[in-house]
């Protein structure tokens, strides 16, 4: 593939916005003569299977955040997508967008007019499948020795490909109204209202604890996975649901998920995001606590 083949896949797939497909090709090709990329990344932008096409595209627009908030990042021919250094320490960055796998076809191929449910068990799924991958990647990583133990490991996971309703709408929040990455990492699941049983009147309520979602074979899934020891290697998850239109000035959410028993701390608000979410221990029970990102802008 050549950068004639890049421009006219761009605009084959962006047909309706060619001043989209511009901003892309521009942004991607600024990216592979940077030196930012795998040598197949052309081959994956041109590529028709929409998941090839959003790994490599969500590597470029989060690297470009990355620029945008200049951390300066690098990338590097073995190893995790992104390195960036701060304060002398090494923070790595390996990203993911999950396959809509599981996922009803109403859901991701909607017709209007028909009334569906938003699915969000599945969804949680496709998180936690992620999350879990990655840490296992970057368990090898560090057995192989690509990565020292005393650098920042980050997941960086993109939710566009589980959007429904075509992709018109993002899905960034789980039932909990909490991101689906904290569902995924923390264990948040559904509220939960108390009733009085003789009046019936609502006396309270609470985020019920989930430690894990059942799949399709009615087994337990982890969704909890930072509150367990043995994934500690893990330092933070930096949850966006990103797209294309961020070039065009859009919005897109991201968030930040701190790893409660992290083996090294990731910097607050170093990373693009407009919340960030870190969890203590109390006598009794774990507190999470939301807090302001980098970009959090005040309405």
């Amino acid at each position: 593939m050549t950068e004639t083949g890049l421009c006219f896949a761009m605009q084959s797939r962006y047909s309706k916005n060619i001043a989209l497909a511009e901003l892309v090709y521009e942004l991607s090709n600024k990216h592979i003569a940077q030196g930012l990329c795998d040598n197949n990344a052309i081959q994956r932008l041109c590529s028709i299977n929409d998941f090839e096409y959003w790994q490599q595209l969500t590597e470029i627009l989060l690297t470009e955040q990355l620029i945008l908030c200049e951390l300066n990042p690098i990338h590097q021919a073995v190893g995790p997508d992104v390195l960036i250094e701060n304060g002398g320490k090494k923070i790595w960055i390996e990203t993911i967008t999950p396959e809509p796998t599981g996922l009803p076809d109403e859901w991701i191929n909607y017709v209007e007019g028909r009334a569906i449910s938003v699915p969000h068990d599945k969804i949680l799924l496709r998180w936690t499948a992620a999350l879990k991958e990655k840490s296992e990647k970057f368990r090898k990583y560090k057995s192989d020795g690509l990565i020292g133990s005393d650098d920042i490991c980050v997941i960086a996971i993109n939710g566009r490909l589980l959007r429904g309703f075509n992709g018109a709408f993002p899905e960034f929040y789980g039932i909990s109204k909490f991101p689906f990455a904290v569902e995924a990492a923390l264990g948040v699941g559904p509220l939960q209202i108390r009733l009085d049983i003789a009046t019936l009147k609502q006396v309270g309520s609470e985020l019920l604890h989930r430690p894990n979602v059942q799949n399709h074979n009615n087994a337990d899934v982890a969704s909890n996975i930072f509150l367990d020891l043995s994934h500690a290697h893990i330092d933070a998850l930096w949850a966006v649901d990103l797209d294309e239109g961020i070039l065009l000035s859009r919005s897109c959410s991201m968030a930040i998920i701190h790893n409660l028993n992290c083996n090294n701390k990731l910097p607050l608000k170093l990373l693009p995001a407009q919340i960030e979410y870190a969890t203590s221990v109390s006598a009794s029970d774990y507190i999470i606590q939301k807090m302001a990102g980098r970009l959090h802008v005040e309405n």
